[in-house]
């Protein structure tokens, strides 16, 4: 039987579908004379609740201690995306529902098992704070959000930012009144989900930012019911502009009425929302969170936060490494540069940190602070309006001589 620091580090660096393998690759250089065998993995890993990993990723965050603000803001934003994950897990998340049940379960017969999960992530600071997990039938993000933020615990000023898939007059006014610590900037489509025209009253006015007061419809107040929320139907925001290069303007509902931050703040704002799309990319590429080793619910939602925690702490490697880069000019001038840290390159030293836990040696501030000097080597020079890298000599060679376009 494995003991539990052991099976928690096993899942922590699981990335393929087969037990034997993750086995293999965590014992592969482990002098011992019985190896487990993968049903011992199996009956060690379903005495771990998921709680114990959403507990550490918690207070890792909270360790960490990476708290940038914008305007006394702390700044998150929520996309959702689809998982598949095992029939087993998604029968046992039917089960979890309150209705459609018969019709979620019929979808297996012609469909692929597949959640729809939300995703809510600290923009600033670049951690992954939750990912909830809903059935793929008819899903509205808005619900799923809705219990991700009521696990999520909120404490000062924070600032939620959404994409085109959340605005809706209710939803902001069940984030007014239920949520008194938060405020949001939405995206706005220009017809759907505008029951009172207003979007488009406002791009005639011509005006960069206009407090505006919203009448919820009777039906929308019937979809916060269904939701568990009463909410009042008259609401106020406000609708800030910006136009776009051969688009039409960028139109964001907020809820900040704060006159000293202007449009042009939030929506620049808005702009690095897409922080979180390159999580994604992460998460299912370089984390592999859809490869999957347990069948069951629980060793699934295992296996998600298992993913953030190793993400997040690359994150905090990055974080910590990061500098300013001296680049030499011409005439023995020197240039100040921001750095861009290589991602993938601290995900393997986060493995390899593990790994050395493994053998039960204990990880020095002097090892700790090798890992940081190793991620700082594979920084990139970010140069602001370059369309191609270009060479260049560094003042110091601690960097790569080359170039990221910004």
């Amino acid at each position: 039987m494995l003991d539990f620091p052991t099976t928690f580090k096993m899942i922590l660096l699981m990335q393929t579908h087969s037990l034997k393998g993750n086995l293999f690759s965590y014992l592969a250089t482990e002098e011992t004379v019985k190896s487990p065998v993968a049903s011992a993995l199996s009956r060690s890993r379903r005495k771990i609740k998921s709680s114990a990993f959403a507990y550490l990723r918690d207070r890792m965050i909270h360790y960490f201690k990476l708290f940038k603000k914008w305007h006394g803001y702390r700044v998150l934003a929520a996309d959702g995306f689809n998982l598949s994950i095992p029939t087993k897990a998604y029968l046992e998340l039917v089960e979890e529902q309150k209705e459609n049940r018969t019709i979620l379960k019929a979808q297996l017969k012609t469909e692929k098992p597949q959640t729809h999960s939300v995703h809510i992530f600290d923009v600033l600071n670049q951690i992954s704070l939750a990912i909830e997990m809903d059935v793929a039938i008819n899903t509205d993000e808005r619900r799923t959000l809705l219990r991700a933020l009521e696990k999520l615990e909120i404490k000062g000023k924070t600032l939620l930012l959404g994409d085109r898939g959340y605005p809706a007059w209710y939803f902001c006014a069940i984030l007014q009144q239920y949520y008194p610590n938060l405020d949001f900037a939405f995206k706005m489509p220009y017809s759907e989900n505008d029951d009172n025209g207003v979007v488009c009253k406002f791009l005639a006015t011509e005006k960069s930012s206009e407090i505006v007061t919203i009448n919820v419809t009777k039906e929308k107040s019937e979809l916060a019911k269904k939701l568990g929320y009463e909410i009042n139907r008259e609401i106020k925001v406000r609708l800030v502009r910006q136009e776009m290069p051969n688009e039409k303007p960028m139109v964001i509902a907020t809820s900040i009425m704060d006159a000293t931050i202007t449009a042009e703040d939030i929506c620049g704002l808005y702009k690095e929302r897409w922080e979180i799309e390159t999580t994604h990319r992460y998460l299912k590429h370089n984390l592999l969170i859809q490869n999957w080793c347990g069948l069951n619910l629980e060793m699934v939602r295992q296996e998600v936060f298992a993913r953030q925690i190793i993400y997040n702490w690359a994150e905090y490697f990055c974080e910590t490494a990061h500098e300013v880069i001296l680049v030499k000019k011409p005439g023995g001038k020197k240039q100040i540069h921001k750095g861009s840290e290589n991602v993938v390159f601290a995900l393997t030293m986060v493995r390899h940190f593990i790994n050395i836990s493994k053998y039960k040696k204990p990880i020095t501030n002097e090892l700790w602070q090798e890992a940081i000097r190793e991620v700082r080597r594979t920084r990139n020079a970010v140069r602001p309006n370059r369309s191609f890298p270009r060479n260049a000599k560094y003042a110091s060679r601690d960097h790569q001589p080359n170039y990221k376009p910004a």
